[in-house]
């Protein structure tokens, strides 16, 4: 069914040896599986090639469908549900807390940290570095704005 093809280039990796081995034997698996289905294929006729490629086409139809199916049916939380956050106890390096257990000088830090996010997009420059580094960070505004509302809350009660 399938011709066979000399290969003309040889295999050559610059990445060590064991990228070599390893791609190697990829593709000794991979002309071992393309034999054998060559060898069950050339066994067949035409039309029990055409009922195989049916019966498989029936088959990934119906498992694609299933996915799709249970994707928007299925009732999985994406998010986890609202949970605690736990503040670890510092050891004295932070002496004037507030009730909320969140070290005033932290959270300071925090609250100065953000507000210099914000500041940074008054400028293009500013804008360049705040947008590389949100994209390297990306939960980093988040984590802030849930930490401050969790403050305030705490300092509220």
């Amino acid at each position: 069914m399938f011709k066979t093809r000399k290969r003309k280039e040889k295999l050559t990796l610059s990445g060590g040896r064991l990228a070599l081995l390893l791609a190697r034997k990829l593709e000794q698996v991979q002309q071992g599986w393309a034999r054998v289905m060559n060898n069950v294929f050339n066994g067949m006729g035409l039309k029990s090639r055409w009922i195989a490629l049916t019966c498989f086409m029936i088959l990934m139809v119906a498992l694609s469908g299933y996915v799709s199916i249970s994707a928007f049916t299925n009732d999985i939380k994406a998010a986890p549900a609202n949970y605690s956050i736990k503040v670890p106890q510092t050891s004295g390096i932070y002496r004037e807390e507030h009730r909320s257990g969140i070290p005033d000088k932290v959270y300071e830090r925090i609250h100065g940290f953000r507000m210099s996010l914000d500041s940074l997009g008054a400028s293009a420059e500013g804008r360049l570095k705040r947008d590389s580094l949100l994209r390297s960070r990306p939960g980093l505004m988040d984590s802030l704005v849930t930490i401050e509302k969790y403050y305030q809350q705490l300092k509220n009660q």
